[in-house]
């Protein structure tokens, strides 16, 4: 089971909770590996070129298909290159910045960043934690500078040492942190409010656009041309690992929107999701070298 991100952030905990519960429910042994860079495009793609055999699957966020969106440049098709084996959740995000900011709610980070040079980090180029978070600068003219990362390890390192004041990440890499004092979140990326982030508003809330309405699928994919058995066999394995009360607990208390959903839901909403991608490059003009 391929992750396209580094070690240490929140894609990589909860495929770490689902791989050996699928493993179980199958009676084979699962093997989680990293293959990180590119914003996702390097594991995506060598997924998608592996044998159609079952035997290589793709556990992933959005930004295996909102990259090459942003680059404009296909290494794979993000829907014909993969078959749905099924969707393990939604993630929302959230806008996290560094205490030292002094900024308490959103409007006093705005007012903060107006008067000084700062910069936001994302856990890649291409991915929603870029473009949301450039939306943000360019919509309240902030001038923010981008540094990209290869997952959400090392930015929430560089936010905790000053090197960057802000980024979208899960609240799952960056709770203890906010518990302790040195990180504050202050807006979520999603359609709601987050039940274990009750007094945190959403940028619609705040009153952004509607873009800010995003929240994300999370899929495990296999290559297209795996054959319909071995993709039935895979599907009703994740069903199984998925309808263990003890996992959805644990990805729920990482931060998931737990919830297993069939192949051909999880390819409809992948669909639905690259279609409201492209809106929001068309809106904001975001594009990638």
């Amino acid at each position: 089971m391929v992750l396209p991100f580094q070690p240490g952030g929140a894609t990589d905990a909860w495929m770490r909770t689902v791989a050996p519960a699928l493993g179980e429910a199958l009676g084979r042994t699962i093997v989680a590996e990293n293959r990180s860079g590119a914003s996702a495009m390097i594991g995506a793609d060598h997924v998608a070129k592996s044998p159609p055999d079952g035997t290589t699957l793709l556990f992933t966020i959005l930004t295996y298909m909102q990259a090459p969106m942003v680059f404009r440049r296909f290494p794979y098709d993000p829907l014909g290159d993969f078959t749905p084996v099924g969707q393990v959740g939604a993630a929302a995000a959230t806008f996290v910045v560094q205490a030292s900011t002094g900024a308490r709610n959103l409007a006093e980070f705005i007012a903060a960043a107006r008067g000084h040079s700062f910069s936001y980090g994302s856990y890649g180029t291409g991915s929603g934690s870029h473009v949301f978070s450039q939306f943000l600068s360019d919509a309240e003219g902030l001038g923010m500078t981008h540094v990209a990362y290869r997952g959400e390890n090392p930015l929430i390192l560089d936010m905790l040492a000053g090197r960057v004041q802000c980024g979208l990440v899960s609240h799952t890499s960056t709770r203890e942190h906010i518990q302790a004092g040195k990180l504050r979140v202050l807006a979520v990326l999603g359609p709601k409010r987050l039940l274990y982030l009750p007094e945190t508003p959403t940028f619609l809330e705040l009153g952004y656009p509607a873009l800010f309405d995003w929240d994300g699928v999370v899929p495990l994919l296999a290559p297209t041309r795996t054959p319909a058995p071995v993709m039935a066999t895979l599907a009703d394995g994740l069903r199984r690992a998925m309808a263990q009360p003890e996992i959805v607990r644990r990805l729920s208390d990482l931060g998931l929107d737990a919830a297993w959903t069939p192949p051909a839901a999880t390819q409809a909403n992948l669909e639905a999701a690259q279609t409201r991608w492209a809106k929001v490059l068309q809106v904001t003009g975001i594009t990638a070298e």
